[in-house]
């Protein structure tokens, strides 16, 4: 009981003293949890990138929005008590309820409004450990990778955010099982289904990133000797991108002028339906200079990298097509 009141109180020190660790500079790791714990999702592509390098928030002001956003309110509606919450926020991280002493402590604090929700948040990811409650440390470890792993792959489907995160736990297991799901793309809502916690899947993921880096060091020396490539090998930029390509990809060998829209869908993304934006983001529709596109910081710089020239040429050819913004 004695060390138990003890944790409680190192909790209560994390809201003013561990918080701080980079608050002005808020790591992806650190955005992550924040997702996993207020969502119970993985982290979608552009959301992170957003809140990582065009928000300019601190963490706290982060974990703050995640609040003002329809997601959390209808996650967590008007009614929702503070012991539920807590409950969400315990099952969410850690996979299980809070002990007794904690659940009480972090309620009353709640309660006399001494702690907001969302610092309240924070403080339990900053309290996370492995001890006699269970292994909250390393589960929550766990499914930050997962998050990263589906987020830094360019996936952004919000339900597949979510399944990724329904099996994980402290077993390391559970992590590269879903991560072969992801890199297959095959993500659905039986993919939990196919887990046998007798298979070593830890060891299957490693072989199959090494069998697919052996697969392209091949692949490039093939490519290298035979000039058989049907894509435009102009640039640098181009011969780097094509061999960062799995062998386990087919790749297309021509394409329409219809394909010049299915490739600008990533930009409007940010930059608005068809490119026309209604924010503080430029629109794009009408652009004729892909340089000028693609050159204006580092991150449209490296999307850029993404793409071969002749798909930078499609997206062009097809951004001219649309009527150009009238604020542009």
């Amino acid at each position: 009981m004695i060390s138990k009141k003890i944790n409680v109180l190192l909790a209560s020190l994390l809201i003013t003293c561990s918080l701080n660790a980079s608050e002005d500079n808020p790591t992806q790791d650190e955005i992550t949890t924040l997702y996993v714990a207020t969502f119970y999702r993985a982290p979608d592509n552009g959301g992170l990138n957003y809140w990582l390098n065009q928000s300019g928030l601190t963490l706290s002001q982060i974990a703050q929005s995640f609040f003002e956003q329809e997601e959390t309110k209808k996650k967590y509606p008007n009614g929702t008590t503070n012991r539920e919450f807590i409950r969400s926020i315990y099952q969410n991280l850690f996979n299980r309820e809070p002990d007794t002493l904690g659940w009480n402590y972090w309620e009353n604090e709640l309660s006399l409004n001494k702690i907001s929700r969302d610092r309240f948040i924070e403080a339990v990811i900053n309290g996370a450990k492995d001890d006699d409650n269970g292994f909250d440390e390393t589960t929550l470890e766990n499914k930050k990778e997962v998050g990263l792993y589906f987020a830094n792959n360019g996936f952004s489907d919000m339900d597949e955010a979510k399944i990724v995160m329904e099996g994980i736990s402290d077993d390391v297991k559970t992590v590269s099982f879903i991560k072969s799901k992801i890199d297959l793309d095959s993500v659905d809502l039986n993919s939990w289904n196919d887990y046998d916690d007798s298979n070593d899947y830890d060891s299957n993921h490693e072989n199959d990133e090494n069998d697919d880096e052996s697969s392209n060091n091949n692949d490039d020396d093939k490519n290298h000797e035979n000039d058989e490539n049907d894509y435009e090998t102009s640039s640098n930029d181009d011969t780097n991108n094509n061999s960062n390509i799995s062998s386990t990809l087919t790749l297309p060998t021509s394409y329409s002028q219809n394909d010049g829209r299915l490739l600008a869908s990533q930009c409007f993304q940010c930059h608005g339906t068809n490119g026309v934006s209604t924010n503080s983001w430029d629109s794009i529709a009408g652009e004729d200079e892909m340089d000028e596109v693609f050159g204006e910081d580092a991150i449209m710089d490296a999307q850029a990298h993404g793409y071969t020239t002749q798909e930078l040429n499609l997206i062009g050819s097809y951004l001219k097509t649309l009527s150009k913004h009238h604020d542009d």
